[in-house]
């Protein structure tokens, strides 16, 4: 039931990514002269497609060796949990 619901995920996301394409990036770090993709440019970008597919991207806590943490309070659809390498594996579905 989890590997359905994950092919779910990874097939929304790939839908996501088709149509979003490139992200052109309007930062600039002028101390180190080069131009990046801020978090506005990329959440105006992709926002319309992720509503279309259905996904959603919630913000979450790392702490000092890589362990993702994220509220328990999460009701519906799905979260997936995964750490950083080298810490034990730990996953959670909700449906």
């Amino acid at each position: 039931m989890q590997s359905e619901s994950i092919g779910a995920l990874v097939s929304a996301i790939g839908a996501v990514m088709a149509e979003v394409g490139y992200v052109r990036g309007t930062g600039k770090n002028s101390h180190h002269k080069y131009n990046y993709t801020s978090d506005e440019d990329l959440a105006a970008a992709v926002q319309p497609a992720l509503v279309k597919h259905g996904v959603a991207i919630l913000p979450v806590r790392v702490n000092s060796i890589g362990a993702v943490i994220a509220a328990s309070s999460f009701r519906r659809g799905e979260l997936l949990i995964r750490p950083a390498s080298g810490c034990k594996s730990r996953s959670r579905a909700r449906a």
